[in-house]
Protein backbone atom coordinates (compact mmCIF):
# COMPACT_ATOMS: atom_id res chain seq x y z
CA UNK A 1 0.00 0.00 0.00
CA UNK A 2 1.26 3.28 -1.04
CA UNK A 3 0.33 6.88 0.41
CA UNK A 4 0.84 9.91 -1.28
CA UNK A 5 0.17 13.36 -0.21
CA UNK A 6 0.28 16.52 -2.53
CA UNK A 7 -0.16 19.80 -0.70
CA UNK A 8 -1.95 18.96 2.94
CA UNK A 9 -1.55 20.76 5.35
CA UNK A 10 2.71 22.14 5.78
CA UNK A 11 3.11 18.52 3.45
CA UNK A 12 4.25 19.45 0.06
CA UNK A 13 5.00 16.15 -1.06
CA UNK A 14 4.87 12.85 0.49
CA UNK A 15 5.23 8.92 -0.87
CA UNK A 16 4.91 6.32 1.98
CA UNK A 17 5.10 2.92 1.72
CA UNK A 18 3.00 1.22 3.73
CA UNK A 19 3.49 -2.69 4.25
CA UNK A 20 4.30 -3.51 7.19
CA UNK A 21 5.45 -1.45 9.92
CA UNK A 22 6.28 2.22 8.72
CA UNK A 23 8.31 4.34 10.95
CA UNK A 24 8.49 8.27 10.68
CA UNK A 25 10.96 10.43 12.78
CA UNK A 26 12.17 13.61 12.39
CA UNK A 27 11.89 16.59 14.50
CA UNK A 28 8.54 18.57 15.78
CA UNK A 29 6.25 20.32 13.68
CA UNK A 30 7.60 18.41 10.31
CA UNK A 31 4.45 16.86 9.46
CA UNK A 32 5.19 13.29 11.02
CA UNK A 33 1.71 13.58 12.40
CA UNK A 34 -0.34 14.76 9.57
CA UNK A 35 0.85 11.19 7.74
CA UNK A 36 -1.07 9.21 10.17
CA UNK A 37 -3.93 11.54 10.50
CA UNK A 38 -4.47 10.92 6.77
CA UNK A 39 -4.18 7.57 6.63
CA UNK A 40 -6.55 7.41 9.19
CA UNK A 41 -9.03 9.79 7.92
CA UNK A 42 -8.79 7.82 4.23
CA UNK A 43 -9.88 4.90 6.26
CA UNK A 44 -12.29 5.40 8.22
CA UNK A 45 -13.76 8.12 6.19
CA UNK A 46 -14.43 5.72 2.93
CA UNK A 47 -14.22 2.60 4.14
CA UNK A 48 -17.31 0.44 3.39
CA UNK A 49 -18.35 3.59 1.92
CA UNK A 50 -21.77 2.87 0.39
CA UNK A 51 -22.94 1.87 3.32
CA UNK A 52 -22.27 4.61 5.25
CA UNK A 53 -24.08 6.67 2.67
CA UNK A 54 -26.68 4.44 2.83
CA UNK A 55 -27.31 5.09 6.53
CA UNK A 56 -27.21 8.62 6.32
CA UNK A 57 -30.25 8.64 4.04
CA UNK A 58 -31.91 6.22 6.76
CA UNK A 59 -31.01 8.32 9.60
CA UNK A 60 -32.37 11.13 7.79
CA UNK A 61 -35.60 9.11 7.22
CA UNK A 62 -36.09 8.85 10.78
CA UNK A 63 -35.53 12.31 11.31
CA UNK A 64 -38.35 13.22 9.53
CA UNK A 65 -40.33 11.48 10.66
CA UNK A 66 -39.39 12.24 13.99
CA UNK A 67 -39.82 15.73 13.71
CA UNK A 68 -42.94 15.88 11.30
CA UNK A 69 -44.85 13.72 13.80
CA UNK A 70 -44.49 16.02 16.57
CA UNK A 71 -45.30 18.86 14.61
CA UNK A 72 -48.75 17.60 13.09
CA UNK A 73 -49.43 16.14 16.99
CA UNK A 74 -48.69 19.82 18.37
CA UNK A 75 -50.00 21.93 15.56
CA UNK A 76 -53.67 19.73 15.84
CA UNK A 77 -53.28 19.47 19.61
CA UNK A 78 -52.84 15.66 19.58
CA UNK A 79 -51.93 14.07 22.32
CA UNK A 80 -49.66 10.68 22.17
CA UNK A 81 -46.39 9.01 23.24
CA UNK A 82 -43.12 9.06 21.94
CA UNK A 83 -43.11 5.53 21.73
CA UNK A 84 -45.85 5.34 19.51
CA UNK A 85 -44.13 8.32 17.18
CA UNK A 86 -40.40 5.75 17.13
CA UNK A 87 -42.18 2.88 16.39
CA UNK A 88 -43.46 4.33 13.45
CA UNK A 89 -40.62 5.80 12.38
CA UNK A 90 -38.66 2.82 12.25
CA UNK A 91 -41.23 1.25 10.64
CA UNK A 92 -40.94 3.60 7.90
CA UNK A 93 -37.39 3.13 8.14
CA UNK A 94 -37.67 -0.78 7.52
CA UNK A 95 -40.18 -0.36 4.88
CA UNK A 96 -37.63 2.13 2.62
CA UNK A 97 -34.33 0.26 3.51
CA UNK A 98 -36.45 -2.82 2.25
CA UNK A 99 -37.34 -1.53 -0.62
CA UNK A 100 -33.65 -0.06 -1.56
CA UNK A 101 -32.13 -2.71 -1.21
CA UNK A 102 -34.67 -4.69 -3.34
CA UNK A 103 -35.63 -3.00 -5.60
CA UNK A 104 -33.28 -0.17 -6.05
CA UNK A 105 -35.29 2.45 -5.07
CA UNK A 106 -38.94 2.89 -3.24
CA UNK A 107 -41.90 4.07 -5.48
CA UNK A 108 -43.41 7.74 -3.88
CA UNK A 109 -46.84 6.04 -4.41
CA UNK A 110 -46.03 3.32 -2.35
CA UNK A 111 -44.10 4.34 0.48
CA UNK A 112 -47.19 7.05 0.65
CA UNK A 113 -49.77 4.04 0.57
CA UNK A 114 -47.66 2.30 3.40
CA UNK A 115 -47.48 5.86 5.63
CA UNK A 116 -51.35 6.04 5.23
CA UNK A 117 -51.46 2.26 6.71
CA UNK A 118 -48.97 2.46 9.27
CA UNK A 119 -50.53 5.81 10.88
CA UNK A 120 -54.49 4.90 10.78
CA UNK A 121 -53.20 1.56 12.63
CA UNK A 122 -50.60 3.35 15.41
CA UNK A 123 -52.15 6.73 15.64
CA UNK A 124 -55.70 6.32 14.74
CA UNK A 125 -56.67 9.79 16.94
CA UNK A 126 -54.20 11.44 13.50
CA UNK A 127 -57.46 11.71 11.92
CA UNK A 128 -55.01 13.69 8.80
CA UNK A 129 -53.31 10.15 8.16
CA UNK A 130 -53.71 10.90 4.19
CA UNK A 131 -51.90 14.71 4.43
CA UNK A 132 -49.45 13.69 7.15
CA UNK A 133 -48.06 11.00 5.04
CA UNK A 134 -48.41 13.05 1.94
CA UNK A 135 -45.66 14.94 3.61
CA UNK A 136 -43.63 12.41 4.96
CA UNK A 137 -43.83 11.17 1.33
CA UNK A 138 -42.74 14.55 0.21
CA UNK A 139 -39.69 15.10 2.53
CA UNK A 140 -38.45 11.12 2.48
CA UNK A 141 -38.56 11.37 -1.55
CA UNK A 142 -36.16 14.15 -1.43
CA UNK A 143 -33.73 13.16 0.62
CA UNK A 144 -33.42 9.75 -1.43
CA UNK A 145 -33.45 12.13 -5.01
CA UNK A 146 -30.23 13.92 -3.24
CA UNK A 147 -27.12 12.13 -5.75
CA UNK A 148 -25.24 9.88 -3.97
CA UNK A 149 -21.62 11.41 -5.16
CA UNK A 150 -22.83 14.54 -3.17
CA UNK A 151 -23.40 13.05 -0.06
CA UNK A 152 -19.99 11.12 -0.42
CA UNK A 153 -18.55 14.59 -0.93
CA UNK A 154 -20.20 16.28 2.37
CA UNK A 155 -19.46 13.01 4.58
CA UNK A 156 -15.69 13.54 3.35
CA UNK A 157 -15.52 17.48 3.95
CA UNK A 158 -17.23 16.41 7.48
CA UNK A 159 -14.43 13.83 8.75
CA UNK A 160 -11.63 15.48 7.45
CA UNK A 161 -12.24 18.87 9.06
CA UNK A 162 -13.46 17.14 12.17
CA UNK A 163 -10.06 14.99 12.63
CA UNK A 164 -8.06 18.23 11.18
CA UNK A 165 -9.57 20.84 13.35
CA UNK A 166 -11.03 22.78 9.74
CA UNK A 167 -7.82 23.03 8.14
CA UNK A 168 -7.37 20.25 5.72
CA UNK A 169 -6.53 22.51 3.13
CA UNK A 170 -2.89 23.41 2.36
CA UNK A 171 -1.68 25.98 4.78
CA UNK A 172 0.63 28.17 2.29
CA UNK A 173 -0.10 30.77 -0.25
CA UNK A 174 -0.86 29.79 -3.54
CA UNK A 175 -1.85 26.67 -3.16
CA UNK A 176 -5.55 25.86 -3.64
CA UNK A 177 -6.05 21.94 -3.94
CA UNK A 178 -4.78 18.95 -1.97
CA UNK A 179 -4.55 15.10 -3.63
CA UNK A 180 -4.56 12.10 -1.62
CA UNK A 181 -4.03 8.87 -2.99
CA UNK A 182 -3.81 5.63 -1.57
CA UNK A 183 -2.75 3.22 -3.92
CA UNK A 184 -3.54 -1.06 -2.99
CA UNK A 185 -2.52 -3.49 -5.99
CA UNK A 186 -2.36 -1.23 -8.50
CA UNK A 187 -5.74 0.49 -7.73
CA UNK A 188 -6.19 3.71 -6.62
CA UNK A 189 -8.03 5.68 -4.65
CA UNK A 190 -7.95 9.59 -4.73
CA UNK A 191 -9.44 12.34 -2.95
CA UNK A 192 -8.91 16.16 -3.64
CA UNK A 193 -9.51 19.06 -1.68
CA UNK A 194 -10.21 22.48 -2.16
CA UNK A 195 -10.78 25.66 0.42
CA UNK A 196 -11.38 22.31 2.91
CA UNK A 197 -13.82 21.11 0.96
CA UNK A 198 -13.75 17.79 -0.94
CA UNK A 199 -14.14 18.54 -4.41
CA UNK A 200 -13.93 14.87 -6.05
CA UNK A 201 -13.72 10.80 -4.96
CA UNK A 202 -12.57 8.67 -7.18
CA UNK A 203 -12.05 4.63 -6.41
CA UNK A 204 -11.11 1.81 -8.11
CA UNK A 205 -11.90 -0.26 -4.81
CA UNK A 206 -13.74 -0.40 -1.93
CA UNK A 207 -11.74 -0.39 1.88
CA UNK A 208 -13.46 -2.59 4.43
CA UNK A 209 -11.03 -2.70 6.79
CA UNK A 210 -10.94 -0.29 9.48
CA UNK A 211 -8.32 2.10 10.78
CA UNK A 212 -7.26 2.75 14.51
CA UNK A 213 -5.21 6.00 15.67
CA UNK A 214 -3.45 5.69 19.18
CA UNK A 215 -2.30 8.62 20.81
CA UNK A 216 -4.01 9.37 24.49
CA UNK A 217 -3.83 7.02 26.96
CA UNK A 218 -5.67 9.25 28.97
CA UNK A 219 -9.05 7.58 27.26
CA UNK A 220 -9.08 4.92 29.45
CA UNK A 221 -10.49 7.45 32.14
CA UNK A 222 -13.36 8.02 29.91
CA UNK A 223 -14.83 4.41 29.92
CA UNK A 224 -17.42 2.95 32.47
CA UNK A 225 -20.06 4.54 33.65
CA UNK A 226 -20.34 7.74 35.46
CA UNK A 227 -16.67 8.38 33.56
CA UNK A 228 -16.48 11.93 32.43
CA UNK A 229 -16.96 12.06 28.45
CA UNK A 230 -15.73 15.45 27.41
CA UNK A 231 -17.81 17.27 24.88
CA UNK A 232 -15.73 17.88 21.41
CA UNK A 233 -13.86 14.68 21.93
CA UNK A 234 -11.22 14.49 19.38
CA UNK A 235 -12.59 11.82 17.08
CA UNK A 236 -10.55 9.29 16.68
CA UNK A 237 -10.52 9.27 20.49
CA UNK A 238 -14.07 9.13 20.45
CA UNK A 239 -13.62 6.41 17.56
CA UNK A 240 -11.79 4.69 20.09
CA UNK A 241 -13.76 4.20 23.09
CA UNK A 242 -16.95 3.50 21.16
CA UNK A 243 -15.06 1.05 19.49
CA UNK A 244 -14.51 -0.57 23.32
CA UNK A 245 -17.63 -0.23 24.49
CA UNK A 246 -19.08 -1.80 21.11
CA UNK A 247 -17.03 -4.98 21.93
CA UNK A 248 -19.01 -5.33 25.27
CA UNK A 249 -21.48 -6.42 22.81
CA UNK A 250 -20.11 -8.64 20.66
CA UNK A 251 -22.04 -10.71 18.01
CA UNK A 252 -21.10 -14.36 17.02
CA UNK A 253 -18.52 -13.21 14.34
CA UNK A 254 -16.84 -10.86 16.64
CA UNK A 255 -16.69 -13.70 19.54
CA UNK A 256 -15.22 -16.12 17.12
CA UNK A 257 -12.45 -13.37 15.75
CA UNK A 258 -12.14 -12.89 19.52
CA UNK A 259 -11.05 -16.89 19.71
CA UNK A 260 -9.00 -16.87 16.52
CA UNK A 261 -6.87 -14.07 18.12
CA UNK A 262 -6.45 -15.48 21.28
CA UNK A 263 -4.32 -18.33 19.95
CA UNK A 264 -2.15 -15.44 18.77
CA UNK A 265 -1.65 -13.32 21.93
CA UNK A 266 0.32 -16.28 23.73
CA UNK A 267 3.83 -14.34 23.19
CA UNK A 268 2.09 -10.67 23.12
CA UNK A 269 0.21 -11.58 26.46
CA UNK A 270 3.94 -12.25 28.09
CA UNK A 271 5.58 -9.20 26.72
CA UNK A 272 1.98 -7.00 27.80
CA UNK A 273 2.48 -9.06 31.66
CA UNK A 274 6.31 -7.08 31.77
CA UNK A 275 4.19 -3.81 31.88
CA UNK A 276 0.88 -4.78 33.17
CA UNK A 277 0.83 -8.10 35.64
CA UNK A 278 -2.85 -8.09 36.56
CA UNK A 279 -6.49 -8.47 34.43
CA UNK A 280 -8.91 -5.35 33.38
CA UNK A 281 -12.07 -5.96 35.98
CA UNK A 282 -15.58 -4.12 35.59
CA UNK A 283 -18.24 -4.25 38.47
CA UNK A 284 -21.89 -3.86 38.35
CA UNK A 285 -21.85 -0.46 37.25
CA UNK A 286 -19.51 -1.01 34.63
CA UNK A 287 -15.96 0.88 36.32
CA UNK A 288 -12.85 -0.41 34.96
CA UNK A 289 -10.40 -1.02 37.47
CA UNK A 290 -6.52 -3.44 37.02
CA UNK A 291 -5.95 -6.09 39.45
CA UNK A 292 -2.34 -6.64 40.42
CA UNK A 293 -0.99 -9.44 43.06
CA UNK A 294 0.03 -8.10 46.02
CA UNK A 295 -3.09 -5.47 46.81
CA UNK A 296 -5.98 -5.41 48.32
CA UNK A 297 -8.66 -4.57 45.80
CA UNK A 298 -8.42 -3.10 42.63
CA UNK A 299 -7.00 0.10 41.16
CA UNK A 300 -9.35 2.45 39.10
CA UNK A 301 -7.98 2.83 35.80
CA UNK A 302 -7.45 6.51 36.49
CA UNK A 303 -5.23 6.11 39.04
CA UNK A 304 -3.26 4.50 37.11
CA UNK A 305 0.34 5.97 35.91
CA UNK A 306 0.00 7.89 32.26
CA UNK A 307 2.68 4.84 31.44
CA UNK A 308 0.77 2.34 32.49
CA UNK A 309 -2.52 3.39 31.01
CA UNK A 310 -0.56 3.16 27.40
CA UNK A 311 -0.26 -0.14 28.04
CA UNK A 312 -3.40 -0.92 29.31
CA UNK A 313 -5.10 0.66 26.57
CA UNK A 314 -3.48 -1.85 24.42
CA UNK A 315 -4.51 -4.64 26.55
CA UNK A 316 -8.22 -3.76 26.46
CA UNK A 317 -8.14 -3.13 22.27
CA UNK A 318 -6.29 -6.79 22.28
CA UNK A 319 -8.24 -8.72 24.41
CA UNK A 320 -11.92 -6.91 23.28
CA UNK A 321 -10.99 -8.00 19.32
CA UNK A 322 -11.16 -4.64 18.54
CA UNK A 323 -7.48 -5.25 16.45
CA UNK A 324 -8.41 -7.28 13.72
CA UNK A 325 -6.50 -9.11 10.97
CA UNK A 326 -4.93 -6.94 8.21
CA UNK A 327 -6.24 -3.38 10.08
CA UNK A 328 -5.03 -0.17 9.89
CA UNK A 329 -2.94 1.06 13.27
CA UNK A 330 -1.38 4.36 13.93
CA UNK A 331 0.76 5.02 17.23
CA UNK A 332 1.62 8.99 17.19
CA UNK A 333 4.45 8.93 19.62
CA UNK A 334 3.24 6.10 21.49
CA UNK A 335 6.76 6.53 23.98
CA UNK A 336 5.92 9.93 24.86
CA UNK A 337 5.04 9.15 28.45
CA UNK A 338 7.36 5.96 28.83
CA UNK A 339 10.63 5.58 30.10
CA UNK A 340 13.33 3.80 28.36
CA UNK A 341 12.81 0.15 29.81
CA UNK A 342 8.97 0.19 28.94
CA UNK A 343 9.86 1.75 25.17
CA UNK A 344 11.53 -0.86 24.46
CA UNK A 345 8.74 -3.28 25.68
CA UNK A 346 5.86 -1.48 24.05
CA UNK A 347 7.93 -1.60 20.60
CA UNK A 348 8.46 -5.62 21.08
CA UNK A 349 4.38 -5.55 21.13
CA UNK A 350 4.21 -3.20 17.89
CA UNK A 351 6.16 -5.77 16.31
CA UNK A 352 4.84 -8.85 17.16
CA UNK A 353 1.13 -7.35 16.70
CA UNK A 354 2.48 -6.72 13.14
CA UNK A 355 3.83 -10.66 12.79
CA UNK A 356 0.72 -12.06 14.12
CA UNK A 357 -2.10 -9.87 13.02
CA UNK A 358 -0.25 -8.90 9.80
CA UNK A 359 -1.20 -5.09 10.46
CA UNK A 360 -0.46 -1.98 8.57
CA UNK A 361 0.76 -0.10 11.27
CA UNK A 362 2.41 3.72 11.37
CA UNK A 363 4.57 5.03 14.17
CA UNK A 364 6.20 8.57 14.96
CA UNK A 365 8.58 8.77 17.17
CA UNK A 366 11.13 11.32 18.40
CA UNK A 367 13.22 8.58 20.60
CA UNK A 368 16.17 6.59 19.81
CA UNK A 369 15.52 3.80 22.06
CA UNK A 370 11.74 3.29 20.30
CA UNK A 371 13.68 3.74 16.56
CA UNK A 372 16.69 1.38 17.83
CA UNK A 373 13.65 -1.02 19.63
CA UNK A 374 11.29 -1.51 16.46
CA UNK A 375 14.90 -2.06 14.54
CA UNK A 376 16.27 -4.79 16.56
CA UNK A 377 13.49 -6.05 17.70
CA UNK A 378 12.15 -6.64 13.66
CA UNK A 379 14.92 -8.53 13.07
CA UNK A 380 14.49 -10.76 15.94
CA UNK A 381 11.08 -11.43 15.28
CA UNK A 382 11.86 -11.89 11.52
CA UNK A 383 9.98 -9.08 10.04
CA UNK A 384 12.47 -6.54 9.35
CA UNK A 385 11.85 -6.62 5.42
CA UNK A 386 8.52 -5.48 5.66
CA UNK A 387 9.48 -2.16 8.13
CA UNK A 388 10.24 1.22 6.46
CA UNK A 389 12.05 4.12 8.02
CA UNK A 390 11.43 7.76 7.20
CA UNK A 391 12.97 11.14 8.11
CA UNK A 392 10.51 14.02 8.25
CA UNK A 393 12.46 17.79 7.41
CA UNK A 394 11.39 21.14 6.72
CA UNK A 395 12.36 22.53 3.16
CA UNK A 396 11.75 26.13 3.03
CA UNK A 397 8.92 25.61 5.55
CA UNK A 398 7.25 22.87 3.49
CA UNK A 399 7.33 19.15 4.91
CA UNK A 400 9.21 16.44 3.29
CA UNK A 401 9.79 13.03 3.89
CA UNK A 402 13.07 10.98 2.57
CA UNK A 403 13.03 6.83 2.57
CA UNK A 404 16.22 6.17 5.11
CA UNK A 405 16.16 2.26 4.77
CA UNK A 406 19.36 1.63 5.17
CA UNK A 407 20.24 4.89 6.40
CA UNK A 408 19.42 4.97 9.68
CA UNK A 409 22.24 6.70 10.61
CA UNK A 410 20.42 10.05 9.15
CA UNK A 411 18.14 9.43 11.91
CA UNK A 412 19.74 9.42 14.51
CA UNK A 413 22.22 12.16 13.54
CA UNK A 414 18.99 14.55 13.94
CA UNK A 415 17.99 12.92 17.16
CA UNK A 416 22.01 12.97 18.35
CA UNK A 417 21.77 17.03 18.06
CA UNK A 418 20.51 18.27 21.76
CA UNK A 419 23.18 15.63 23.38
CA UNK A 420 25.79 17.26 21.00
CA UNK A 421 24.19 20.62 21.66
CA UNK A 422 24.46 19.35 25.91
CA UNK A 423 28.14 18.51 25.02
CA UNK A 424 28.61 21.84 24.11
CA UNK A 425 27.51 23.37 26.59
CA UNK A 426 28.98 21.09 29.58
CA UNK A 427 32.34 21.82 27.99
CA UNK A 428 32.18 25.74 27.77
CA UNK A 429 30.60 25.66 31.68
CA UNK A 430 33.36 23.74 32.50
CA UNK A 431 36.40 26.17 30.36
CA UNK A 432 34.58 29.17 32.29
CA UNK A 433 35.48 27.40 36.05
Amino acid sequence: MKLTIENFAKIRQAKIDVDGITVIAGENNTGKSTVGKVLYALFNTTSNFEDRVLEQRLQETERICSTTLREFALHNATRTSNTRFFLIQRKVRRYVKAQVEGEGAFSPEHLRDFCVKVLQTDLPEMYQAHELAETLTEKITAVWDIPTERIRHRLITQQFNEIFSGQPSPLRDGETESVLTLVIKEKALTVRLRESACVDFQAEYGLTHQALLIANPFLVDSLGAGSYFPRGLYQPDRYLINRLTDAENEDWDSLLDSMIAEDKMEEINQILRQAVDGDIVSDQDNSYALTESGLSAPVALSNLSTGVKAFVMLKMLLERGVIREKDVVVFDEPEIHLHPQWQMTYAELIVLLQKYFDLSIVVTTHSPYFLDAINLYSIKHKISSKVNYYLSRLEQGRAEFEKVNGKLELIYQKMATPARALDSLRLELSQEE
